[in-house]
């Protein structure tokens, strides 16, 4: 009937109002007066009446040509005035059955047989390598490292193209047996004491290499475990030639820490130089066409060099923390400790995952195992140690969570590159005093 109309309450998104409408207009004309100061939470101009619509408390939506009569609402009802694409009422359980099915079903994944294949696969990956760290006869060892080590290449070049997790699996475990391999067979190469046992390590990191270079001819996944592997090995071969030539066990390792770091601090542009980045910047400059597929391949090599390298770094510096944590003295404690805060402020300078977990992992438990080990020497302390460990880790947590604006990282950026600058420079002064070189000076002035 014209003229009619109908008190209903329209929930808007910033308000509630009670309205009278007239029960023959259809809805598209009333949404105009609706969308109005009050019920909304923008101003009217911006909003378009079109992208809006009424819902009854039962779910009915309204369509924009029908009319309050038509849909059949009565006077004190209540309306919902919301956006067209929302779902202002939630969707009725109509069958309990379904509803159930539907939940497990979005809920997760379901065990499937690939999952059952996935399973056995990390299963038989985590077995072993946890073999190659128990012991056992020569021979068998021997023989069993071998065969893990020519199925390692095989299963890498096999699976790389489908299944990536199972080729990077594959060349960890092989390169785990065949460090165990070349570490034991060489047992009766080299001779005994820190010297011997460096050497074999050596010869291990070296046998590792040549698989993780076999596996790579088969795949580029193994282009970071070879860099990895290449620069432990030059970095332990270093170590071990100073050894063997007689040099004592502290400035052999405040060396390789030095060198470790600086090669650090240039790594990004070594990688992009080897990789070839700056050689197709040069070309690309002279007239030359490069395709994106050519960037990305590059790139992509960039990337699994600079991963690799920084795995290498971390690991090297981190181990030769904690040899000079337990065998120095004072100064080549702080030189370890030095070393290890030092891979966690440089890694402030990545923002990917995989450059940064390295640094911190490594930079952390070199640090955690340096207190641990000094504060066990306090004997006041030593029945503390737990409650200790527990109350930094918790801190350590608590100071993550704190909020930071843009501005506040910045300024935290730049004063943490400067304090690096003065550790850096602190570290090449305790190393000069490990090394001996103030000793050598004294000694010539005398």
């Amino acid at each position: 009937m014209p003229g009619q109309y109908s008190a209903v309450t329209v929930v808007g998104p910033q308000s509630t109002r009670d309205i009278a409408l007239p029960t023959n207009v259809p809805l598209a004309e009333l949404l105009p007066q609706l969308l109005r100061p009050g019920l909304l939470r923008t101003e009217p101009t911006e909003v378009n009446p079109a992208g809006w619509t009424l819902t009854t408390v039962e779910g009915y939506r309204i369509a924009p040509g029908r009319t309050l009569a038509e849909a059949e609402v009565g006077d004190g009802e209540v309306l919902h005035l919301h956006d067209a694409t929302d779902q202002i009422i939630p969707t009725p359980v109509e069958d309990i059955r379904d509803a159930i099915e539907d939940h497990v079903d979005g809920g997760g994944r379901a065990w499937q047989a690939g999952t059952g294949r996935v399973y056995a696969t990390a299963l038989a990956a985590l077995v072993v390598g946890a073999a190659a760290f128990l012991g056992g006869s020569a021979t068998a060892v021997i023989l069993t490292g071998v065969l893990i080590c020519l199925l390692s290449v095989v299963v890498t070049w096999w699976s790389a193209a489908e299944n990536h997790s199972l080729a990077r699996l594959a060349i960890i475990g092989g390169a785990l047996w065949a460090w165990r391999v070349a570490h034991l067979a060489t047992a009766g190469v080299v001779g005994d004491g820190m010297a011997g046992e460096a050497t074999r390590h050596t010869y291990g990191a070296s046998a590792a290499l040549l698989v993780t270079v076999l596996c790579l001819i088969g795949t580029p996944l193994a282009l970071p475990y070879v860099t990895a592997l290449g620069g432990v090995t030059l970095l332990g071969s270093i170590g071990a030639a100073a050894l063997a030539m007689g040099a004592p066990l502290a400035p052999t390792a405040a060396g390789v820490l030095l060198a470790a770091l600086f090669t650090l601090g240039i790594m990004p542009r070594v990688s992009m130089t080897t990789g070839g980045l700056f050689g197709m910047d040069r070309r690309i400059q002279a007239g030359e066409s490069a395709t994106t597929e050519d960037l990305r391949l590059r790139l992509e090599r960039i990337d699994a060099m600079l991963c690799g390298g920084l795995i290498a770094l971390s690991f090297s510096v981190a181990l030769t923390s904690i040899v000079l944590t337990i065998d120095g003295g004072v100064f080549e404690g702080w030189l370890a400790v030095g070393s290890a805060v030092a891979l966690l402020t440089r890694s402030r300078v990545f923002d990917q995952i995989r450059h940064v977990a390295p640094l911190r992992i490594a930079g952390t438990a070199a640090v955690g195992f340096a207190a641990w080990i000094w504060l066990n020497q306090v004997t006041a302390m030593s029945p503390w140690l737990p409650a200790v460990a527990v109350l930094v880790a918790l801190g350590y947590a608590g100071t993550t969570t704190i909020p930071r604006s843009t501005v506040g990282s910045a300024r935290t950026r730049r004063i943490v590159g400067v304090a690096e600058i003065v550790l850096v420079s602190a570290l090449v002064a305790i190393a000069g005093k490990v090394v001996g070189i103030y000793d050598m000076v004294a000694a010539m002035s005398n």
